[in-house]
């Protein structure tokens, strides 16, 4: 004897039904996103006219991500979830803002404990350094070379520590910012340690007559930051 199903399994088998219904065809989801890599990359080549620069990731992603958001545009006045089209859509987002925000030529580690030796020729040194997640240690001793240009280093900290080793003798200007988190000042004598949720603080090291050779700025979302060096000696 069979018994006939009830309302419940009935519903549950017309929610997988409706389920399946919204997903996007495979078909579809590999044209849409074949056609945004196409796009881009064709655009970021002509774009760039065989030299590359900042600008070239920048035109590609958005080119690609334009596509997409059509696609996903399409699936939807179709009845269709994103699905693929809407992750890779997330990640293109990401790239942009992360090619858009660090200036060209900035050193990037995804993950670890990179060391960076800023150079005292400002010329070949990066413009700045970015740390997903880690330990990232920035040695400035090589600043104390007297032909040590004057300039900004930015340093871009996720979640984690950021160390910078500062030089023996000449100015630094240290600055910390974080969303959540704090900074140590790590002297011959004594250590001073702040923190807090948007924090900010901004230390001169090595004051003299001369004006600071660098100013380093170290950007957290949230972490902590510790200068090893001479004692600050205030704002």
């Amino acid at each position: 004897m069979t018994v006939p199903a009830g309302p419940a399994a009935a519903g549950a088998g017309s929610a997988r039904g409706s389920w399946r219904d919204r997903r996007p065809e495979a078909g579809f989801s590999a044209i849409v996103l074949g056609l945004a890599l196409l796009a881009g990359a064709v655009t970021a080549g002509l774009n760039s006219g065989g030299v590359w620069s900042a600008a070239v990731p920048v035109v590609g992603l958005s080119v690609a991500l334009g596509v997409l958001a059509v696609g996903i545009l399409m699936l939807g006045l179709r009845g269709k979830q994103s699905g693929a089209v809407g992750g890779v859509a997330v990640l293109a987002v990401v790239g942009l803002v992360f090619v858009g925000l660090f200036p060209a030529g900035t050193q990037f580690f995804p993950v670890g404990a990179p060391t960076w030796t800023v150079s005292a020729d400002a010329a070949a040194a990066p413009p700045g350094y970015a740390v997903l997640s880690g330990r990232a240690t920035i040695d400035l001793s090589a600043l104390d070379a007297a032909a040590a240009e004057a300039r900004t280093i930015d340093v871009w900290m996720g979640v984690g520590v950021t160390e910078l080793l500062l030089p023996r003798d000449r100015p630094v200007r240290a600055e910390a910012g974080a969303l959540v988190g704090g900074v140590d000042y790590v002297g011959e004598r004594a250590a001073v340690q702040q923190g807090g949720l948007f924090f900010h603080d901004a230390r001169t090291f090595n004051p003299g007559g001369a004006p600071a050779v660098a100013s380093v700025r170290v950007w957290t979302l949230l972490g902590q930051v510790t200068v090893v060096g001479a004692e600050p000696k205030g704002p």
